[in-house]
């Protein structure tokens, strides 16, 4: 017999605790210098502060990036409560707040694994469970704010109904399955090629059973309901901007396989494929799978980054930071803010002002007695960007190094 046909029985608990403390020491590495709380991340933020000072509440959530003639698709508000528990947890810091989250995902082994091993086997179960914990798509996707990675935190909840229902068969956790993916659909439309893999694979192995069908479409409904509510009362806004986007599209060469378009399918691939490669899970090909991953996470996770993950190059969000408490020092008044590496609007800057107290207008670049410039020289203003142009005639008068790239100015308007 081969010795490594089975994997000795480990206790599921002592594996559960060791790669958990696996999962959160790879992810920890130079934290700060890795997660990206860039402009999608403050702006959301903003608007989750207020909702959470004033106790607001919202039926709707952001829009995303299909935009049509100015009109953007809308999500659900999960988008808003979901990070709002992390938030609010880490006192609306963004590095407290991310690591938080990043903790929740990492407690999400817990019902990814037992879900699987339901649904398969402990060997199957260990080996995916390695795959979420080590992959770099995953680790880069777990440490920060973005909706697919809500969604991807949220996964394992459905995996793990759908464990319940091969270990039980009972038609509650068949609903739950597609309940809680209508829910985590809200987040990002993206989702719904979830639902379609999900939908073959039961149609296969229910032997179209119409019964479990409805019950699946039911579930999927509620779940999906806020966003239903709203296409209705709506006139189909979202389905009617999506047709406009197609019409003037017609292509897909400006589509780029991002991570975030694929990362959540991609998990259920790997979970329903296990149907074909669980017969060559064994301990020899877990291992090789451990070491391998342990081994290029180190080289990629280890070194001191230049730059946050999909920010610009030398920038991350401690120098959004160190240029923040530079601008609070000077304490001058009618001043605005450009960051001229990606963001003219300088919003992560106006995040951590918000979150101080910090008040100033925004929004006008057109009455600012100073304007705070971040930018590699300061020969900015032939930009013709209405932050920087209006900002004319002008004369420098202060300037600090950031890092060895990027420089903070100060200029003030000639009256």
């Amino acid at each position: 017999m081969n010795r490594f046909k089975k994997i000795p029985v480990i206790p599921d608990v002592l594996f559960l605790i060791f790669i958990f403390i696996l999962f959160i020491l790879i992810r920890s590495m130079n934290y700060s210098l890795h997660i990206n709380f860039s402009f999608d991340q403050a702006d959301a933020g903003i608007k989750i502060m207020d909702m959470w000072k004033n106790s607001e509440i919202t039926l709707v959530g952001p829009g995303n990036s299909i935009i049509v003639n100015g009109k953007q698709m809308i999500q659900g508000s999960l988008n808003y409560y979901f990070p709002m528990i992390f938030f609010v947890l880490g006192k609306f810091d963004p590095i407290h707040s991310s690591y938080i989250f990043m903790l929740f995902t990492a407690l999400m082994i817990i019902p990814l694994f037992f879900g699987i091993k339901w649904l398969f086997n402990r060997q199957v179960a260990i080996f995916i469970t390695i795959l979420y914990c080590l992959l770099p798509v995953y680790i880069d996707s777990t440490r920060f704010f973005f909706g697919p990675n809500f969604q991807l935190s949220l996964l394992p909840v459905v995996t793990l109904f759908m464990g319940l229902y091969k270990k039980f068969g009972d038609n509650r956790f068949f609903f739950m399955i597609f309940f809680s993916l209508g829910v985590i659909c809200q987040i990002h439309f993206a989702t719904l090629f979830i639902l379609l893999l999900l939908s073959a694979y039961y149609l296969i192995s229910e032997r179209k059973n119409i019964r479990k069908f409805v019950l699946a479409t039911l579930g999927f409904i509620i779940g999906f309901s806020p966003i239903i509510i709203f296409e209705l009362k709506n006139n189909f806004y979202n389905i009617r901007i999506l047709a406009e986007y197609w019409q003037l599209s017609r292509s897909a060469k400006n589509f780029e396989l991002t991570p975030h378009r694929y990362i959540n399918s991609l998990l259920i691939l790997i979970v329903l494929s296990a149907h074909l490669y669980k017969k060559y899970v064994n301990k020899k090909t877990i291992l090789i799978t451990l070491f391998f991953l342990l081994i290029v996470d180190t080289f990629l996770y280890f070194p001191k980054p230049s730059h946050a993950y999909g920010m610009n190059e030398n920038w991350n969000f401690p120098m959004e930071r160190k240029a923040y408490e530079i601008i609070r020092g000077q304490n001058i008044k009618k001043y605005n803010i450009v960051n001229h590496i990606y963001d003219n609007l300088s919003i992560v800057i106006k995040y951590q002002m918000k979150r101080d107290g910090v008040i100033i207008d925004f929004e006008d670049y057109y009455h600012n007695d100073f304007l705070f410039v971040i930018s590699n020289n300061e020969n900015i203003f032939n930009d013709p960007a209405y932050e920087i142009k209006t900002f004319q005639p002008n004369r420098k008068i202060k300037e600090w190094k950031l890092n060895n790239r990027y420089n903070l100015y100060l200029f003030e308007r000639i009256r």
